[in-house]
C-alpha cells in the first residue's frame, strides 16, 4: 500500500499562537529618559527627573537628552497638581508620617536616598519613632525636624541615624543573635552620625550667631536623643547643659533688646524646658536660684477648670518647673538650716536659722498649693479622657496624673529629716502602679520603645525605691521590668533591678511587713567597674546616731537583655562600649549608670 507524502498543514491552534506573538509595530519614542532606555521601560518623561526612576533611589535617573516637549511639559503640570492634592494616586515618598496632626503645617516633597537602608530607617522614623519621641507634644519631632530634613542633608543624616538605631533596639528584642542586617544598619547609624555632625559644622561656620541658633537648638535636641539612643549618658548631658545655656543667653538678649528677625516656634523652646527638667534630675544646673521664682504671673492665671489636654500640659510644665527648680537652688539652704553644728546645741535656735527656716516652708507650702489648684482643674477633663481607657487622651491624662503625683512627693520629701514621711504617702503610690498597670497595657504602648523625655520610669522607680510596703514595692519592680523600653538615659530593666538590690539590702534581717527606719537604706555612692562587669555601692543604712555606712558589691552582668552571641562582635553600642562621634571603642570602656 503506497503512502502519499503531502505537505502538512499547519493546525489553527498553531496559527494562533504565531499571531499571539507579532507585536504592532509603532514609532519609537526618544524623549524618555536614560535609564529608561537602558532599561527598555515605559518612562513617565517627568522633568528634572522621571518618577518611574525616582522610586528605586535619588541618584537612580540618569536625566534626558532631548529636551521638554510640550506633551512632556503638561505631564509635569500634572504631576505637580496631583502632589498637592492629598488624594494623589502617584505613589511618592512622603516626609511627613500620614498620623501627622492637622495643626502641623508642613510642606510635601521628594527626599533622596543615596541607599535603601537610608530610606527604610527614614520612613520608619515617621512612621514608628517620631510619634512617640514625646509624651507632650510631638509637633517638634514629626513637624519641626522632618522640615528642615525636607532641605538640609545633615538634618536628614540625623533623621536617618536615630531611625537606625531605633530598628537596631527593636531587633534584639527577637533574641538569638545580632544578624548581618542589624550589624549593618549599626554601620548606617555610625556613618550618618558623623556626617550630622560634620554638616552642622560646616553650616553653622557660613551664618551668623543670630541665623544659626534656630537650627543650633534642633542639632542640640538630635545630639542628645542619638547620645542617649547610645547610652551616653555623660555626652547627653554635656550637649543638654550647652542647649539650654543657648537659650537663656537668647532669653537674655531678646528682653534686652529687639527681638531677631529669626523666628523660633514656641513648640521648640517648650521642648527644650522640658529637657531642662531631666537635667534637672541629672544633676544641678547653676543660677538655679533666679528661676524658681519664674512664671508666676502665669500661674496666677491658671483657670479653674482646663479645656484640653494641651492646656493642662502647659501649666504643669510651669508649676512642675518652679517645683524642680525650687529643689535644686535650696539645696544649700536646706543644709545650712537643718544640718546641726558640732558642739553647738543652740544652733537651730538662732534667729537666722528660724527665719530661714520659716521661709523654706513658705515657699515649699506655696508650691504644694499650685500643685493641689492644678490637680484640682485637671480632675474635671481628666474624667472626661478615662471614660475610653483605650484612646490618646486617655493616656496623657494618666501620664499627667502621675507626673503630678511625683512633683508632689518630691517637694514634701526636700524638707523632710526622716524617712518615715514616705509612709503617709501609700495612697498616692498605689495610684502610681495602677496607672502604671494601666499604661503598659494600653494600645499605644509599644515594647522596646525609646522616649525622648520621661514617661513611666521615673513614677515606677520612685515608688520602687521610697515604698517601704513590700507588696507594693515588688508591683512597681516588676512592672519595670516587665518589658524593656527607654525614657532619656532612664531603663527600664536598669531600674527594676536597682530596686531589687535595694529591696535585699534593706529587706536583710528584717520579717515585718513595713521597713522600719532602721534598716531603710540611702544610696549616696555607685561605682561600676565594665571590666568584672560588677558594681560597688555605698550607702547609709538607719538614721541617726545608729546609722552606718556601708559598701557592698553586686553583679552587673545582666545589664540589658541582648543575646550572648553579641559579646563577640566589635563595633556595639551598648553601655559596656558606649561610642563617641565619629569613633568606636574597645571593649572594657567604663560608664556611670
Amino acid at each position: 500500500m503506497s503512502t502519499s507524502s503531502t505537505p502538512s498543514t499547519p493546525t489553527p491552534v498553531t496559527e494562533k499562537k504565531v499571531r499571539q506573538r507579532i507585536r504592532a509595530k509603532k514609532p519609537k519614542v526618544r524623549s524618555g529618559c536614560r535609564t529608561c532606555k537602558i532599561r527598555h521601560a515605559k518612562c513617565d518623561e517627568t522633568r528634572p527627573f522621571c518618577l518611574r526612576c525616582l522610586k528605586f533611589g535619588a541618584d537612580f535617573c540618569a536625566g534626558y537628552d532631548s529636551p521638554p516637549t510640550q506633551a512632556s511639559l503638561l505631564r509635569a503640570q500634572s504631576a505637580a497638581a496631583a502632589l498637592n492634592q492629598t488624594n494623589s494616586s502617584v505613589s511618592l515618598r512622603r516626609i511627613v508620617p500620614a498620623t501627622v496632626k492637622e495643626d502641623v503645617n508642613l510642606g510635601l516633597g521628594f527626599v533622596k536616598f543615596r541607599t535603601q537602608d537610608e530610606y527604610c530607617s527614614f520612613a520608619y522614623y515617621c512612621e514608628e519613632v517620631a510619634p512617640r519621641l514625646s509624651y507632650s507634644s510631638r509637633t517638634v519631632w514629626m513637624g519641626t525636624v522632618l522640615r528642615e530634613a525636607e532641605t538640609l542633608e545633615f538634618i536628614r543624616c540625623a533623621v536617618v541615624a536615630i531611625g537606625c538605631l531605633s530598628r537596631v533596639s527593636r531587633a534584639e528584642g527577637r533574641g538569638g543573635y545580632e544578624d548581618f542586617e542589624t550589624r549593618r544598619c549599626r554601620e548606617v547609624a555610625l556613618d550618618h552620625y558623623g556626617r550630622f555632625l560634620n554638616g552642622t559644622k560646616k553650616y553653622m561656620a557660613g551664618v551668623t550667631r543670630d541665623e544659626g541658633r534656630r537650627l543650633t537648638m534642633i542639632a542640640c535636641l538630635l545630639v542628645v536623643c542619638i547620645e542617649n539612643m547610645q547610652f551616653n549618658s555623660k555626652g547627653a548631658l554635656a550637649h543638654a547643659l550647652q542647649g539650654l545655656q543657648l537659650v537663656e543667653e537668647m532669653k537674655m538678649k531678646d528682653s534686652a533688646s529687639p527681638p531677631s528677625p529669626m523666628v523660633i516656634e514656641e513648640r521648640l523652646v517648650e521642648q527644650f524646658e522640658r529637657m531642662e527638667l531631666l537635667v534637672l534630675g541629672k544633676t544641678v544646673v547653676d543660677k538655679s536660684g533666679d528661676k524658681h521664682g519664674k512664671g508666676d504671673i502665669d500661674i496666677e492665671n491658671m483657670p479653674g477648670t482646663f479645656t484640653t489636654i494641651d492646656e493642662a500640659s502647659t501649666y504643669f510644665h510651669l508649676v512642675g518647673r518652679k517645683a524642680y527648680h525650687w529643689i535644686a537652688a535650696t539645696q544649700r539652704d536646706k543644709k545650712r538650716a537643718y544640718t546641726d553644728i558640732e558642739n553647738d546645741s543652740n544652733y537651730g535656735q538662732s534667729p537666722d536659722i528660724r527665719r530661714l527656716r520659716a521661709r523654706l516652708h513658705d515657699q515649699q507650702e506655696n508650691i504644694q498649693a499650685e500643685l493641689r489648684r492644678w490637680r484640682q482643674a485637671f480632675s474635671p477633663i481628666a474624667t472626661s479622657a478615662l471614660q475610653n481607657l483605650e484612646s490618646i487622651e486617655a493616656f496623657e491624662a494618666l501620664l499627667k496624673k502621675a507626673h503630678s503625683i511625683v512633683a508632689s512627693l518630691r517637694v514634701a520629701d526636700h524638707l523632710a529629716q526622716t524617712e518615715l514621711h514616705w509612709d503617709n504617702h501609700i495612697s498616692q503610690m498605689q495610684t502610681i502602679v495602677s496607672i502604671g498597670r494601666i499604661l503598659l497595657n494600653h494600645p499605644l504602648w509599644v515594647e522596646r520603645q525609646f522616649s525622648f523625655e520621661g514617661g513611666l520610669i521615673v513614677p515606677l522607680m520612685l515608688v520602687a525605691m521610697k515604698c517601704r510596703s513590700r507588696m507594693l514595692r515588688r508591683e512597681a519592680i516588676d512592672l519595670l521590668g516587665k518589658r524593656y523600653w527607654r525614657e532619656a538615659h532612664w531603663c527600664s530593666t536598669t531600674n527594676a533591678e536597682a530596686g531589687r538590690i535595694l529591696v535585699d539590702l534593706e529587706e536583710e534581717g528584717v520579717e515585718t511587713d513595713f521597713i522600719p527606719e532602721w534598716a531603710r537604706v540611702d544610696i549616696i555612692g555607685v561605682k561600676m567597674c565594665q571590666e568584672t562587669q560588677t558594681v560597688r555601692l555605698t550607702y547609709i543604712r538607719g538614721a541617726g546616731d545608729k546609722a552606718e555606712r556601708l559598701e557592698c558589691v553586686r553583679d552587673w552582668s545582666w545589664d540589658i537583655p541582648r543575646p550572648l552571641e553579641m559579646e563577640a562582635l566589635p563595633q556595639k553600642l551598648s553601655p559596656r562600649q558606649v561610642p563617641k562621634p565619629l569613633e568606636r571603642r574597645p571593649q572594657g570602656t567604663e560608664d556611670e549608670s
